[in-house]
């Protein structure tokens, strides 16, 4: 059980490092790019890792 709760928490705590991780990636890419593609790719990146996050923690 303990494992389970430490689990759920580093996923909980990964899933808000990378929503601020885009937020930061989307004002350098507004500031500094103009490139759309690389934003696509980005937001492309982020939505995957929080679906493999989902995954696991329907595992459980």
């Amino acid at each position: 059980m303990d494992s389970l709760y430490i689990s759920l928490i580093e996923i909980y705590y990964k899933n808000i490092n990378l929503i601020f991780y885009q937020i930061i990636r989307k004002i350098v890419i507004n500031l500094f790019f103009t490139n759309s593609l690389e934003f696509y790719y980005c937001k492309l990146i982020l939505r995957r890792s929080l679906n493999s996050s989902k995954e696991v923690l329907f595992q459980y």
